[in-house]
């Protein structure tokens, strides 16, 4: 399984909420990207010139709206099928190095964490464990519902190369195509090909 491909925007719904996850150029902000969104620098320091620009619009039923723009700098990330996902109340996005919880329907930022040293590429939810498992460039991470990253797990070289979540364990692919498995209680990983 190889890393899912870019889109330009990804759609979710829950409890009658229409939730949009957009990408938009760090380099070109135009006033048309989201208006009235309310902006999160996840790292003003590194976020000078950020490098990822990801907008979360929700819609409730009667038609009322909200919006927030996430920035980070690191690596770039897109938004992708595995770039944001609902879980109880929140909506939890991958943008640049950093996971973030976003409590619906405002979206106000719960909690922002750093599970990459480079990019996180996409979050899962393990209903097993009850926790995110993020598939970072050069780590995959245990995240607890607070936002506390439990243990990261990292390989001989950059994870480009595909990542599947099992029941116990994921799977991740480096750039040699050597596959690792990591136990998802413990964080330990191994070389399976």
């Amino acid at each position: 399984m190889r890393y899912a491909r870019a889109i330009v925007e990804l759609k979710l719904s829950s409890q009658g909420l229409s939730i949009v996850v957009s990408n938009h150029s760090p380099f070109e902000p135009t006033e048309s990207d989201v208006r009235n969104a309310v902006t999160y620098k996840l790292d003003p320091a590194r976020d000078r010139r950020p490098t990822s620009r990801h907008s979360i619009e929700v819609v409730d039923p009667s038609g009322a709206s909200h919006a927030c723009m996430l920035t980070a700098g690191g690596g770039a990330s897109a938004v992708h099928e595995h770039s944001a996902l609902v879980h109880d109340d929140s909506v939890i996005v991958a943008v640049g190095p950093h996971l973030c919880a976003l409590r619906l329907p405002k979206l106000d930022l719960d909690w922002s964490v750093v599970v990459d040293e480079a990019t996180c590429f996409g979050v899962y939810y393990s209903a097993k464990h009850d926790c995110y498992v993020s598939h970072g460039e050069i780590e995959v991470a245990r995240v607890a519902l607070d936002g506390r990253v439990v243990w990261s797990a990292s390989g001989k070289d950059i994870f480009s190369e595909g990542f599947a979540l099992h029941d116990d364990y994921a799977e991740v692919v480096d750039f040699n195509h050597e596959t690792y498995r990591i136990d998802l209680a413990t964080g330990r990983s191994f070389i399976v090909k």
